[in-house]
């Protein structure tokens, strides 16, 4: 890790900017624990340093308990996670309040360094169960109102670095989670499992575009806040206002919230705002600064956009900055709202939609607007070089401000390679934008079977646009230069997924207990039987035992390991399975017992291609029968039976059911794919693992829940050619099991990232030796 980092470093041109040393860990030796834990932190950052790393390193401390700030160990940034929306998604579930000492402890603890949350939570983690909710509802226990008021805090309080827990959750394939969640990790994030955004992620594209717009709000102090009516006079004590205030430029942030972050009301206030120009109450054009529900509000004082300043604003900011030679600010609100904005022009600027904004007064030779968001699209008041965009939030959710490369060795870094960008309305998504002189080519996504309105702010020079490779038929403003419209139109295209009821073979994945000939003789290692603790009583079925030698088979399945305790390292060593046997009502003890998990155990495995994490123990894992290279000489003498026709008897036992087929997506097609289990038969006592050419993407407990769809992505699956899937089925009780697997398209646009590499295609497969 440290030879890549070191290639890969800010320094060396690369995008790494710091380097995490370890996890929520603890500085120094607590009662119970291992010792030596600031040595260690100690060592790693040597070794860094020795092999290259020239970055400054961090570290994520669980709570605000001072761990490696000073002393053995500490590193170069000190960083403090903070979880404090609950872990409960369900409805009716209490609400919890903003922190409000992250500033103060900063203070105390590490002033001289930027406030950093490395992990800060914006989502949930969902348990195993019938009564869990799913990640859905906790998009919704999190959504963009929950980002608005607790990542709006972290603002106020001076933070100045901070990542979200999860902005993307991913997939935990294989046998990565641990026991407490299921397979996916969706966590409620921004971006869905499947890759999809929601109302999260725009939100947070909001946030973002602010920040990265704000440049003053980089290096702000902390003035006071509304308990202290000389510093910010608030005219209702149910909202809370800190004031920011950039000490060189005199920029200021006035962060607005209920006093009872729990508080779902709508609040209006007035505010005593200090600018250049002195001290002003606003608004003045309204009763108040509204907060619609619980979310916070920002005002912004004599806040800069390109070479301009807008005197205040009680609007929110999507854009500042310079397009071409136009000053550009990008104002949106809630429409049924009033805002107002405090502008200094050239002579008398021009309203395109005096019914949204509309000149009210002067103040301080600024001209005051009254704002009024419209649904029904853009609004813009104009000079010769000033151009103020306003519009509602849904309007605002269609923006995109891609960065323009610069050049340089940072040429895409914005704010050090690059900080130009164009300002484009109407796609699902803008990836990115490349800009060669008058020419504009746009790459991104759009919904299909639809015609898309496009706008496009640029360089008043620009001649062409195009989308995709395509030409837009764009019509210059006859008013603002810089400004285009366009339509696309995208043609009906849909993708075609095969049928996943016929064509399956099937294997008797559980010959362990067959008494025959055929099957090997045993040759597990043996396991010493000398332990007997235990905690579970089982009663042999009737007739089940024989006069002599008997054999008792278990099955178990491991749904993963604890976490590691940053105070104990053994935590995450607590064994699963059987600790401990004895047999009651009778004088006699086992004689032997032999285990046998994966194929290899942790070193030997064959898979070297997807890991030691992607197999388990079942057998036709261990023979290799889910890779998808298995030769049909092999499959040929299966029985052809179907997950939905389920196990061919009614008694308890594994089944693995294996099919080959074959999508042709078109590559300027993005759509995201799923597999759906549905329990058909009479017995809900089941359980299921799911593979993807070869790859474990989803463990199933039919009884259990919570999930029974399973977002693959490209590249595990291959969307132009042949595919595998297999499936185990283990039912664990008398009943008959079936269990109907499908595929679906969960969304589609048009658009992609082109054709993507299959992980894995090129692996072969070969009979493998010792597998019992």
């Amino acid at each position: 890790m440290a030879e890549i980092t070191a290639k890969n470093q800010i320094t060396a041109g690369g995008p790494i900017i710091l380097i995490q040393i370890d996890n929520e860990y603890v500085q120094y030796d607590s009662s119970g624990g291992n010792p030596g834990k600031a040595g260690y932190f100690a060592d790693l950052q040597k070794a860094l340093r020795k092999k290259g790393v020239v970055i400054p390193t961090t570290y994520n401390d669980p709570g605000m308990n001072g761990n490696f700030v000073s002393g053995e160990g500490k590193v170069d940034l000190y960083g403090i996670d903070s979880y404090t929306g609950g872990f409960d998604c369900r409805i009716g579930a209490p609400l919890t309040s903003v922190t409000t000492n992250y500033y103060q402890y900063h203070v105390a603890t590490n002033p001289s360094q930027p406030l950093f949350i490395p992990e800060f939570q914006s989502g949930s983690i969902e348990p195993w169960g019938p009564t869990s909710v799913g990640y859905e509802r906790c998009r919704i226990t999190f959504a963009s109102d929950y980002e608005s008021l607790f990542n709006i805090n972290l603002w106020a309080n001076n933070v100045k670095m901070v990542s979200y827990y999860m902005a993307y959750g991913g997939t935990s394939w294989g046998h990565i989670p641990f026991h407490k969640v299921y397979t996916s990790y969706d966590y409620g994030a921004a971006i869905a499992e499947n890759r999809w955004i929601t109302p999260k992620y725009q939100e947070l594209k909001r946030q973002g575009l602010f920040l990265r717009s704000a440049k003053e709000f980089i290096t702000t102090d902390v003035v006071g806040n509304s308990t202290d009516s000389a510093v910010v006079p608030v005219s209702n004590s149910d909202v809370y206002v800190t004031y920011l205030k950039n000490p060189t430029t005199g920029a200021g942030f006035y962060i607005a919230r209920h006093t009872d972050s729990t508080s779902n009301s709508t609040v209006a206030f007035k505010l005593g705002i200090n600018t250049s120009s002195g001290t002003i109450q606003v608004p003045a054009s309204a009763s108040g600064i509204t907060i619609p529900g619980r979310r916070s509000q920002i005002t912004v004082t004599d806040f800069a956009y390109g070479s301009s300043r807008a005197l205040y604003t009680t609007a929110s900011v999507l854009f500042a900055g310079s397009v071409g030679s136009r000053d550009v600010l990008y104002l949106y609100g809630e429409p049924g709202i009033q805002y107002e904005a405090a502008i200094k022009f050239s002579g008398s600027p021009t309203t395109t939609n005096s019914n949204v904004a509309s000149p009210a007064a002067s103040v301080h030779g600024a001209t005051l607007f009254k704002i009024k968001p419209s649904t029904s699209g853009l609004t813009f008041i104009y000079d010769s070089s000033r151009l103020i965009v306003v519009s509602s939030t849904s309007v605002a959710d269609t923006f995109w401000s891609p960065a323009i490369t610069g050049s340089g060795n940072y040429a895409s870094f914005w704010s050090f390679g690059s900080t130009s960008a164009v300002l484009v309305w109407g796609p699902h998504l803008v990836r990115d934008a490349e800009l060669q002189g008058s020419k504009l080519s746009i790459t991104g996504d759009l919904q299909t079977a639809s015609s898309t309105d496009i706008t496009i702010i640029a360089p008043a020079n620009l001649s062409s646009v195009s989308l995709n490779g395509k030409p837009l038929a764009v019509t210059p403003s006859p008013k603002i230069k810089g400004l285009l419209t366009a339509k696309y139109s995208s043609s009906k295209r849909s993708v075609k997924l095969p049928n996943l009821s016929s064509g399956w073979k099937y294997f008797d994945s559980l010959p362990e207990i067959k008494q025959t000939s055929t099957y090997p003789a045993y040759t597990w290692p043996v396991l010493d039987p000398a332990i007997e603790e235990t905690d579970e009583f089982f009663e042999f079925p009737a007739n089940s035992l024989l006069a002599g030698q008997n054999v008792l088979t278990i099955l178990h399945d491991n749904m993963g390991l604890n976490e590691t305790n940053d105070w104990n390292a053994e935590t995450s060593k607590s064994p699963r399975g059987i600790r401990g046997y004895k047999l009651q009502g009778a004088d006699t003890k086992f004689d032997l017992w032999k285990v046998q998990g994966k194929l290899g155990g942790y070193t030997d495995y064959p898979d070297k291609t997807r890991g030691v994490l992607n197999e388990g123990g079942f057998y036709a894992e261990r023979a290799g029968y889910h890779l998808p290279a298995l030769p049909s000489s092999v499959t040929n003498t299966w029985a052809s039976r179907s997950p939905a026709q389920g196990l061919p008897t009614s008694s308890p036992g594994v089944g693995f059911f294996r099919k080959q087929f074959t999508l042709d997506i078109d590559s300027s097609l993005d759509a995201a794919l799923s597999f759906n289990f549905k329990d058909v038969g009479s017995n809900p006592h089941w359980r299921a693992t799911l593979w993807i050419n070869g790859w474990t993407m989803g463990r199933v407990v039919g009884d259990m829940g919570p999930q029974f769809k399973f977002p693959v992505q490209e590249g595990i699956l291959n969307y132009d050619g042949n595919n595998v899937v297999a499936v185990a089925i283990w039912s664990l009780e008398p009943g008959a099991v079936k269990v109907d697997v499908s595929m679906a398209v969960d969304a589609v646009v048009e658009g992609g990232i082109g054709k993507v590499g299959v992980v894995g295609a090129t692996s072969t497969w070969k009979p493998r030796t010792g597998l019992v």
